[in-house]
């Protein structure tokens, strides 16, 4: 039986499309191929706006604007809680029938709750929200410092003691919510310029840790062991309507596949490109703290970003007794030795922060920890040193060279992290409150190691030897890092793309279910 070619049949008729620019208007041709090609164009370019809105442009842009000034502020009035009492509560704490030993626990405590906090903050944000997370960790910060300052009405001894410890742990618990909800806020706020705003914000962090020790100082000198408490809870409470008014109620959680599989039934055209473009990554498990901790370059910036806040934290407990007996100085002019750490670390972290966008974050961490040797070696000064007189000239000078390498050693910390996960895991937002967690604890777990380094050395060796065994260990794991980055530098990409071979293969073994018309079944696997 002879069969006849049939004419194809007519296209159907298309829905109402909005008006069309003249020059986006396309010529309907006489073949099918053309035609077909032409309606699946002009539908594409309906699903998306035509030019984008200036007035939106310049609302997003202030609400980002907003978003940094209050996360910034933010920073700097709780990293103040970490070390305003550094002046003062050592010799405080000798009055009370408390030694030097227990006064660095009592300055560790803080840090140790938010080492163990930080983990289930992370789990504790994913239901509550970044925002709200971030005010319960203000309201209970903000309560415990306040209390804190009656502390003196507690009897000597273990009493004092005791409420000293607990308070701070309470503080911890507000510390690691503050801090892992402000860095992943930070992160998924700022993708674009994810390394200069995580850097910004080191950047607040550590102006406040290094400049509650001069505040505190002055306070206390001027009104007291209360004072201090009240003016820097008080900070904490002024920084909640900040939250209320400039960071949005609904930040972003992150997308998963299912979000991606429901975008795509409402919109199937627009959801093609982005699959197109994002097809070897969109199906990877999202990141986790414990997933990132399997990477080994991860635990090379975590123990370089220990010691670093170890080398901040290790003088809390012993500079103050130190200068005072050595050079007679009080408790205020202890602090504004550490205002010296201060403003020589904000100067310099700007410019720290545009060089790790030129070159690696790692060897820029590398060179931070060096110097963070030779600072330790004349802050006492060591007697491996005896060229270098013990004058107050050599401590001022000291406290600039721990400024300065502290600050090239802690701002390239997340940035690097977040580089070396994303090796791995590109889910952005995943990875950020990934990193957040991890960073949160990190930082906190430098700050318990110090106070207790410097608590337990200095009384047993004296604070000069003190100094030059935490040199050592900083130039021991020094060596490390130096090695680790010139193995980065010189391999470059080829070990990653090495490991990356077996995830990036997943994907694609699995797109085809989803790329498919059934959507429900991909759902529901």
């Amino acid at each position: 039986m002879e069969h006849h070619s049939q004419p194809p049949p007519p296209l159907p008729a298309l829905p109402a499309l909005p008006p069309l620019p003249v020059e986006a208007t396309t010529t309907t041709t006489t073949t099918t191929t053309t035609t077909t090609t032409t309606t699946s164009a002009i539908v594409a370019d309906a699903t998306m706006p035509l030019k984008p809105d200036p007035s939106a442009l310049r609302r997003s842009t202030a609400r980002r604007r907003a978003v940094f000034a209050a996360l910034f502020t933010i920073e700097l009035a709780t990293s103040v809680v970490y070390s305003f009492i550094a002046p003062f509560y050592t010799d405080e704490a000798h009055a009370k029938s408390v030694s030097q030993t227990a006064a660095g626990w009592v300055f560790a405590s803080l840090a140790a709750a938010v080492v163990v906090v930080s983990p289930f903050a992370g789990g504790l944000m994913a239901k509550l929200g970044r925002r709200r997370l971030l005010l319960t960790g203000l309201v209970i910060e903000a309560s415990s410092t306040m209390l804190f300052g009656f502390t003196t009405l507690l009897p000597d001894g273990a009493a004092f003691f005791s409420g000293c410890v607990i308070l701070r742990l309470i503080e911890g618990v507000g510390s690691a919510f503050v801090g892992t909800a402000a860095l992943a806020i930070a992160a998924a706020e700022f993708k674009d310029t994810r390394a200069s705003a995580l850097g910004a914000i080191g950047i607040a962090s550590g102006l406040g840790y290094c400049g509650g020790a001069p505040l505190g100082g002055f306070l206390y000198d001027w009104q007291g062991f209360r004072l201090p408490f009240l003016v820097c809870g008080g900070l904490e409470f002024c920084t909640i309507p900040l939250v209320l008014l400039c960071i949005p109620a609904s930040s972003s959680q992150g997308v998963t596949a299912i979000d991606s599989i429901e975008a795509a039934k409402q919109n199937p055209a627009a959801h093609t490109d982005t699959r197109k473009r994002s097809s070897s990554h969109a199906l990877l498990p999202p990141a986790t703290p414990r997933k990132l901790l399997r990477i080994p370059r991860i635990w090379v910036g975590c123990f370089a970003a220990i010691l670093s806040i170890a080398a901040i934290t290790y003088l809390d407990p012993s500079l103050s007794t130190f200068c005072g007996d050595t050079f007679n100085m009080s408790p205020g002019t202890v602090g504004i030795m550490f205002l010296v750490i201060s403003i020589v670390y904000g100067v310099a972290s700007p410019l720290v922060g545009m060089l790790a966008e030129r070159i690696s974050p790692l060897a820029l961490m590398a060179v931070g920890s060096v110097l963070s040797v030779i600072a330790y070696l004349i802050v006492g000064p060591s007697p491996l040193l005896p060229f270098l007189p013990q004058t107050e000239a050599v401590a001022w000078t000291s406290m600039a060279a721990i400024g300065l390498s502290i600050s090239v050693a802690c701002v390239p910390i997340v940035p690097e992290l977040i580089a070396a996960g994303a090796t791995r895991h590109p889910n952005d937002d995943a990875l950020s409150d990934a990193v957040s967690v991890i960073a949160a604890c990190i930082f906190s777990l430098g700050e318990f190691i110090g106070p207790i380094m410097g608590g337990a050395i200095v009384p047993a060796v004296g604070f000069e030897w003190g100094a030059t065994i935490f040199a050592c260990i900083l130039l021991a794991f020094a060596i490390v890092q130096c090695a680790t980055a010139t193995s980065v530098l010189c391999s470059g990409n080829c070990c990653t793309r090495s490991r990356l071979a077996p995830d990036n293969d997943e994907p694609e073994q699995h797109q085809p279910l989803l790329l498919n018309a059934d959507l429900g079944e991909a759902e529901e696997a």
